[in-house]
Parts: structure tokens; sequence; C-alpha cells
């Protein structure tokens, strides 16, 4: 699930509802199922969804992106956890991007909180909106996606990032961290219209302060 607007507007009701689906839906099913698997001394797997969400950043959906990335912490720890135990149970963690679902509709489920209404009427919210839905509407068919993780259990593979160039996009942002470069907005709050393309002031301070 997820809630628009930037940090500031973000209520703790928000944070709240979107780490209790995201991130503790999770955790309480790695709590649930792994003693049983484990007890059960066979061959397993475990799947976590996150979404290219947790490897890369963006504005106005911070408790969306922050809960992703715990999951692909999570899941991590989870792996090696298991690896160091010599367990036979394998970990994989899914890092769509677009996939044709009812996320931007998630609000339904909702109970309390602001509605899907009211966060449009959040600054830049309503442009994300509709840039958003554009790109789940043309986004990978469910079916395929699932073909992909089922590839990725045989193959005993923990990384599923089932679009193409998303290896690139997760590959750019280590990059510009490897090289003490300050993030950027990407194409989409572009698009969006929740800023102007070029260097922020902020971006362009820090480094002079490193002296690059």
């Amino acid at each position: 699930v997820a809630t628009l607007g930037r940090i500031a507007d973000q209520t703790l009701a928000d944070w709240e509802w979107v780490f209790g689906v995201n991130f503790w839906g999770v955790l309480h099913g790695i709590r649930a199922f792994l003693p049983k698997l484990q007890s059960a001394g066979r061959p397993a797997h475990i799947v976590n969804t996150a979404s290219l969400a947790g490897l890369v950043d963006g504005p106005m959906l911070a408790p969306y992106f922050v809960s992703k990335h715990a999951v692909v912490s999570l899941s991590e720890c989870l792996d090696l956890e298991l690896q160091a135990e010599s367990s036979p149970i394998g970990v994989s963690v899914l890092c769509p991007g677009f996939v044709r679902t009812s996320i931007m509709d998630s609000s339904r489920n909702r109970s309390g909180g602001p509605s899907e209404a009211e966060q449009l009427q959040r600054s830049g919210a309503s442009q994300l909106d509709q840039l958003m839905r554009f790109g789940i509407t043309t986004g990978m068919d469910p079916s395929e996606v699932a073909d992909k993780v089922f590839s990725a259990v045989c193959h005993g593979r923990f990384w599923v990032l089932p679009h193409d160039g998303s290896g690139e996009r997760v590959r750019s942002v280590a990059a510009r961290s490897y090289g003490d470069q300050n993030p950027e907005l990407t194409p989409i709050a572009q698009q969006a219209g929740i800023a102007e393309p070029g260097p922020s002031p902020v971006g362009a301070g820090a480094a002079t302060r490193s002296g690059q």
C-alpha cells in the first residue's frame, strides 16, 4: 500500500498504516512460517515482496520507499542467517517496477487516516497520482512477474528484479554513493511536475562543502 505527499504532509497514521502492511505483514509472515519450515527439515523457500522502491528512492512516497527498503534489509538479514546455519531454506526478495495491480486504490481498505481524496489535495500529489496510474496501467502483467519469481526460486536466486533496466537503475544509484555524489531527482518526479530538472541549491551547497 502507499500514501501520497511530502514527508512534511504525511501523517503518523500514514506511516503506521503503510508500515503495518508493507513491513509488518512480511515480518509476521516470516514469524508464522519460518519455525514450521525449520521443524520440517526439508528444502523450502521464502519469497518476500519488496519493490524496486526498496533499492532506490524518490519524493512524495516516503513511507512506501522506506517500508520497502526495510523489507529488502529484512530479507537479506534472514538469508544470511539461514546461510550461517547451513539451512535448506532459501530466500528471495521480489523488487518489481510497475505491475498491473490496484495499489493506487489501496486506501479503500484503510479505516481512519487521510482519505485518498484528502491525500490528493496535498501539494504535487495529484500529478504524481496520474503518472503512477498510467505507469501501473501499462505495467507488467502479474502472471509474468509470477513466472520470473518461480524461475528465481528454482535457481536459488536471492534478487528478483523482473523489469528490464532495473539493474542499471540500481547500479546508477550505487555509483553515485560510491562517487560521493548527492541524490538526484528521478525523471518521474520531474514528469509529475514535482520539481524542475537541474541541480538543487542543497546539492550545490553540499558539493561545495565537500570540496567538489
